[in-house]
């Protein structure tokens, strides 16, 4: 889980104040709270892209977790995604969200 710090900026971030889409997905992926969400579920433009974006020092540096459907036992072919919370910190949502929060 998210610590508080994080949860409460979290709670600050509404999806129409993101101005871009590496925002949107991130959000996405924070709003699920650690758990697995999957790409499909995501109705956002490259969102693949976007999650690879959220890997660089630029955009964080988050660590995106990534599984197949058949590893979580669920059906389908859908690749499922996460943060991990470890790697979540306000600093690093200050710089993604810069203008936002």
């Amino acid at each position: 889980m998210f610590d508080e710090n994080v949860r409460q900026t979290v709670k600050g971030i509404k999806n129409k104040s993101c101005k871009n889409n590496t925002q949107r997905v991130c959000l996405a992926l924070l709003k699920s709270r650690t758990k697995w969400i999957a790409k499909s579920n995501m109705s956002i433009p490259s969102v693949t892209a976007r999650l690879r974006d959220l890997r660089k020092p630029q955009f964080g540096g988050f660590e995106v977790e990534c599984i197949r459907a058949a590893k979580l036992n669920r059906e389908g072919k859908d690749t499922f995604y996460r943060l991990n919370p470890d790697s979540v910190t306000v600093d690093k949502l200050n710089k993604l969200f810069k203008g936002v929060v």
